[in-house]
């Protein structure tokens, strides 16, 4: 499995990263610019990103160029009812408040990514 990490903070990234390295590969983008450069060359299963980093705005990126079919998982830690709203309609998955529990993290992967996966096969099978 492929996961994008998305996060500007370094020690939550570290964090993160060695939580879910038994996922899988794990690539680690600091800002949407790297997370970019990322999406041009690489198709990843599941997408764990923060909604604010520094300037940028996360979400805003996904509206325009997300194609809703890979999960994310978006961290912050100023959620609302306004940002839910807005990270469902982009194909959000799950969205955790900071500080979350890395066992949250996993079990929401696990369950969005298997689930996307069984959709997949469904539609491949007559």
């Amino acid at each position: 499995m492929k996961i994008l990490l998305i996060e500007d903070d370094p020690l939550l990234s570290e964090t993160v990263i060695d939580s879910l390295d038994t996922f899988g590969e794990v690539y680690h983008a600091r800002t949407l610019r790297e997370a970019i450069l990322y999406f041009q060359v690489l198709q990843f299963d599941a997408i764990v990103s923060d909604v604010y980093l520094h300037s940028d705005n996360s979400i805003e990126y996904f509206r325009e160029a997300t194609d809703n079919t890979t999960p994310i998982i978006f961290i912050t830690g100023m959620p609302s009812d306004d940002l839910v709203e807005q990270m469902l309609a982009l194909g959000g998955r799950d969205m955790l408040e900071k500080p979350f529990r890395m066992d949250d993290l996993r079990a929401s992967l696990e369950k969005h990514v298997g689930l996307i996966a069984s959709q997949r096969n469904r539609k491949t099978l007559p």
